[in-house]
Protein backbone atom coordinates (compact mmCIF):
# COMPACT_ATOMS: atom_id res chain seq x y z
CA UNK A 1 0.00 0.00 0.00
CA UNK A 2 2.27 2.77 -1.24
CA UNK A 3 -0.74 5.05 -2.37
CA UNK A 4 -3.77 6.76 -0.76
CA UNK A 5 -6.32 8.29 -2.74
CA UNK A 6 -8.54 11.34 -1.12
CA UNK A 7 -10.70 13.24 -2.94
CA UNK A 8 -10.45 17.18 -2.66
CA UNK A 9 -14.26 17.14 -2.05
CA UNK A 10 -14.02 14.40 0.89
CA UNK A 11 -11.05 16.60 2.40
CA UNK A 12 -13.37 20.05 2.20
CA UNK A 13 -16.12 17.87 3.62
CA UNK A 14 -14.55 16.12 6.24
CA UNK A 15 -10.90 17.59 6.45
CA UNK A 16 -10.45 15.65 10.23
CA UNK A 17 -11.41 12.07 9.49
CA UNK A 18 -9.80 12.65 6.05
CA UNK A 19 -6.46 13.93 7.88
CA UNK A 20 -6.32 11.46 10.67
CA UNK A 21 -6.77 8.71 7.47
CA UNK A 22 -3.53 10.89 6.08
CA UNK A 23 -1.61 11.10 8.89
CA UNK A 24 -2.33 6.80 9.68
CA UNK A 25 -1.03 6.34 6.08
CA UNK A 26 1.96 8.23 6.32
CA UNK A 27 2.87 6.82 9.89
CA UNK A 28 2.06 10.42 11.79
CA UNK A 29 0.30 11.29 14.78
CA UNK A 30 -2.62 13.54 14.25
CA UNK A 31 -2.24 16.60 16.00
CA UNK A 32 -5.41 19.32 16.63
CA UNK A 33 -3.50 22.37 15.53
CA UNK A 34 -3.27 20.40 12.21
CA UNK A 35 -6.71 21.86 11.71
CA UNK A 36 -5.22 25.32 12.30
CA UNK A 37 -3.01 25.35 9.92
CA UNK A 38 -4.31 28.47 8.22
CA UNK A 39 -3.09 30.64 11.34
CA UNK A 40 0.87 29.46 10.90
CA UNK A 41 0.35 29.90 7.07
CA UNK A 42 2.60 33.17 5.49
CA UNK A 43 2.24 32.68 1.39
CA UNK A 44 4.42 34.85 -0.30
CA UNK A 45 2.62 33.17 -4.12
CA UNK A 46 -0.01 35.04 -5.11
CA UNK A 47 -1.82 31.28 -5.83
CA UNK A 48 -1.38 30.59 -2.37
CA UNK A 49 -3.16 33.02 -0.24
CA UNK A 50 -6.09 30.71 0.52
CA UNK A 51 -3.44 28.57 2.79
CA UNK A 52 -4.41 32.20 5.32
CA UNK A 53 -7.81 31.00 5.76
CA UNK A 54 -9.55 28.19 7.40
CA UNK A 55 -11.14 25.11 5.15
CA UNK A 56 -14.13 26.45 2.86
CA UNK A 57 -16.70 24.18 1.95
CA UNK A 58 -17.77 27.17 -1.57
CA UNK A 59 -14.24 25.69 -2.48
CA UNK A 60 -15.59 22.74 -3.82
CA UNK A 61 -17.30 24.05 -6.91
CA UNK A 62 -15.35 27.10 -7.24
CA UNK A 63 -14.01 25.66 -10.38
CA UNK A 64 -17.23 25.15 -12.18
CA UNK A 65 -17.71 28.88 -12.00
CA UNK A 66 -14.32 30.17 -13.06
CA UNK A 67 -13.30 27.84 -15.55
CA UNK A 68 -14.68 27.82 -19.07
CA UNK A 69 -15.68 25.48 -21.44
CA UNK A 70 -12.33 25.73 -23.49
CA UNK A 71 -10.72 24.64 -19.98
CA UNK A 72 -12.93 22.16 -18.91
CA UNK A 73 -12.64 20.16 -22.18
CA UNK A 74 -8.89 19.91 -21.50
CA UNK A 75 -8.73 18.78 -18.39
CA UNK A 76 -11.61 16.34 -19.51
CA UNK A 77 -9.02 15.14 -22.62
CA UNK A 78 -6.29 14.85 -19.91
CA UNK A 79 -7.54 12.79 -17.05
CA UNK A 80 -10.90 11.28 -19.21
CA UNK A 81 -10.14 7.86 -17.27
CA UNK A 82 -9.28 8.95 -13.83
CA UNK A 83 -12.49 11.35 -13.90
CA UNK A 84 -14.60 8.42 -14.64
CA UNK A 85 -13.16 6.15 -12.01
CA UNK A 86 -13.66 9.04 -9.92
CA UNK A 87 -17.10 9.76 -10.63
CA UNK A 88 -16.42 13.18 -12.35
CA UNK A 89 -18.48 14.44 -14.90
CA UNK A 90 -17.93 13.21 -18.11
CA UNK A 91 -19.85 14.35 -21.35
CA UNK A 92 -19.13 13.63 -24.70
CA UNK A 93 -16.24 15.87 -25.81
CA UNK A 94 -13.93 16.50 -28.43
CA UNK A 95 -10.51 13.99 -27.61
CA UNK A 96 -7.89 16.00 -29.76
CA UNK A 97 -6.16 18.44 -28.30
CA UNK A 98 -6.14 22.03 -30.19
CA UNK A 99 -2.42 23.52 -30.63
CA UNK A 100 -3.46 26.10 -28.37
CA UNK A 101 -4.68 23.84 -25.31
CA UNK A 102 -1.10 21.76 -25.93
CA UNK A 103 0.57 25.34 -25.63
CA UNK A 104 -1.31 25.80 -22.52
CA UNK A 105 -0.39 22.61 -20.75
CA UNK A 106 3.18 22.76 -21.86
CA UNK A 107 3.19 26.25 -19.81
CA UNK A 108 1.60 25.06 -17.32
CA UNK A 109 4.21 22.37 -16.88
CA UNK A 110 6.88 24.93 -17.45
CA UNK A 111 5.75 27.08 -14.96
CA UNK A 112 5.16 24.20 -12.20
CA UNK A 113 8.89 23.10 -12.91
CA UNK A 114 9.93 26.74 -12.29
CA UNK A 115 8.70 26.68 -9.41
CA UNK A 116 9.93 23.30 -8.06
CA UNK A 117 13.08 24.76 -9.37
CA UNK A 118 12.69 27.82 -6.98
CA UNK A 119 11.81 26.14 -3.73
CA UNK A 120 14.68 23.86 -4.18
CA UNK A 121 16.96 27.22 -3.88
CA UNK A 122 18.30 28.17 -0.48
CA UNK A 123 16.21 29.89 1.41
CA UNK A 124 19.12 33.49 1.81
CA UNK A 125 18.14 33.40 -2.06
CA UNK A 126 14.41 32.85 -2.08
CA UNK A 127 14.28 35.81 0.80
CA UNK A 128 16.48 37.95 -1.73
CA UNK A 129 13.75 37.33 -4.45
CA UNK A 130 10.95 38.21 -2.22
CA UNK A 131 12.57 41.29 -1.19
CA UNK A 132 13.64 42.60 -5.08
CA UNK A 133 9.64 41.34 -6.15
CA UNK A 134 8.66 43.40 -3.09
CA UNK A 135 10.91 46.68 -3.62
CA UNK A 136 9.98 46.81 -7.47
CA UNK A 137 5.52 46.14 -7.19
Amino acid sequence: NKFITIKYEDLINNPEKKLKIICKFLNLQFERKMMEFYKYQNPKIKWHKNLKKPVDKKMISKWKKQLNYSDLNTIKKICGELGKKYKYNNKKINDKLTVFECFGIFIGWFRTELEMIFFKLPIQLRIIYFKIQKHYS
